[in-house]
């Protein structure tokens, strides 16, 4: 699996493009870009690789997550997937994002709702739905069992957790989905999170100080 990885809006979020060699078709993680310019780094790139998204992944419904994603279904018409758990966190987004000055976010784009343990077969990668609700409702991460590679949106970071001061978060939630999800999942599954550094599950188990047994009581 390639992974090519853009960072976007002041939110610095990230956004991921993901194929296999040999093949034209790929994914897309989160799609943040929310201006011109970043549209133009995004697509510049799909065309000089000669990709074409069939799909765009959603973790969460967060405006940071989702800005581009009209703009991508439209150019290639590629599907969606996302949770319909977060139809109302899509609601609070926009809002968000007229505030923040983002500029006019659609967020009544189609999508193909996902729910736990789904497996999607796309660009020649098998993706297992695992959902993690705690940063919203509908929050998810998208596991790609045989490359070991798990994108996992604002649930797990290094060294911390996503915040659920958010409308509709819960840290109870949050917890419970890491704990009961992800941390049972092979030491060495690389962990590409929507903001920081990239991580495994192995050093979290053992280094995040949220994640501690005592935490975690």
């Amino acid at each position: 699996m390639n992974i090519k990885l853009f960072v976007f809006n002041f939110f610095r979020v990230h956004t991921m493009v993901a194929w296999q060699d040999g093949r034209q078709d790929c994914v897309v993680v989160d799609p943040g870009n929310c201006d011109a310019q970043e549209t133009e780094q995004l697509v510049h790139f799909l065309d000089a690789h000669a990709l074409r998204p069939s799909a765009v992944l959603l973790t969460h419904g967060h405006p940071d997550h989702i800005f581009g994603v009209q703009g991508l279904l439209d150019r290639y018409g590629c599907t969606a997937y996302m949770s319909a758990d977060d139809d109302k966190t899509l609601d609070f987004s926009a809002d968000t994002a007229e505030k923040l000055g983002m500029g006019h976010l659609r967020t009544d784009f189609p999508y193909t709702a996902v729910t736990d343990g789904d497996r999607l077969g796309i660009a020649g990668m098998q993706f297992k739905v695992i959902a993690t609700p705690g940063h919203s409702p509908g929050g998810l991460c998208w596991l790609e069992e045989k490359e070991g590679v798990l994108f996992s949106g604002d649930t797990l970071f290094h060294g911390t957790i996503g915040r659920t001061d958010y409308p509709g978060g819960s840290l109870d939630d949050e917890l419970r989905s890491i704990r009961e999800k992800l941390l049972p999942l092979p030491p060495g599954t690389i962990v590409y999170p929507g903001h920081g550094l990239d991580t495994t599950i192995g050093y979290e188990k053992i280094n995040n100080p949220l994640l501690s047994d005592d935490y975690l009581m």
